[in-house]
């Protein structure tokens, strides 16, 4: 990455973000072809802007790979380009010393399990009292409901992860841009949490309908 940096250079005109939740859009332009195939190899890059009319380039090192132009084309036309694009893009990289894939002899693997346990641990110590909570903080006529809507509204956050963060990845160049994401959603909750959720040690799990009968 330091001896040969991957750019893109396009007219910032012809870029569009890439958010795709449902994988049915097409990025036929080539500012968008370029930065999906770069993104789809998970390689990082800068963006640099062209001027107008120029035709997209992917700049490895002193190598360039220029894009296609994929409006107009046909499907079967333009799955053919991609892939030769697809191909060229990867033999550039490869020549310039980008691997394909993480080097086994290189992986800590005993770190990675490490991790992943102990991020299982806090999922556990926070899903653990959840429960209890939620049964707690809501009535009995409503729980249900709110048991469903709580976890419903979660996994759409959740859900919108992966194409956010491509999305923000495609259009900074930044791995790590969809971080942000997570970080915002996590800072709103804790903020939500502390200021408005109520302390339920003690509270009868059918207070509201006792309520009604009394």
């Amino acid at each position: 990455m330091t001896t040969h940096p991957v750019t893109v250079a396009a007219d910032p005109a012809t870029c569009s973000p890439q958010f795709d939740p449902f994988g049915l859009a097409e990025f036929r332009n080539p500012c968008d072809i370029a930065r999906r195939a770069v993104a789809k190899l998970g390689v990082p890059y800068a963006n640099r802007a062209a001027s107008p009319g120029r035709l997209a380039e992917v700049e490895i090192g002193a190598a360039v790979v220029p894009a296609f132009e994929g409006v107009g084309l046909d499907r079967a036309a333009f799955t053919q380009q991609a892939k030769a694009f697809d191909v060229a893009l990867a033999a550039a990289l490869a020549d310039a010393g980008y691997p394909a894939r993480a080097a086994p002899e290189l992986t800590n693997v005993s770190m990675l399990i490490t991790l992943m346990a102990a991020l299982s641990v806090f999922v556990a110590m926070a899903s653990a009292p959840l429960s209890a909570w939620m049964a707690e903080m809501f009535p009995t006529r409503i729980r249900t409901t709110a048991f469903a809507m709580s976890y419903n509204i979660g996994g759409w956050f959740g859900g919108f992860l992966p194409a956010i963060s491509f999305a923000a990845f495609t259009a900074t160049g930044d791995l790590y841009a969809g971080l942000w994401y997570a970080a915002g959603v996590l800072l709103v909750a804790l903020i939500v949490g502390g200021l408005f959720l109520p302390e339920t040690r003690g509270r009868a799990l059918d207070r509201v309908t006792l309520e009604r009968v009394t």
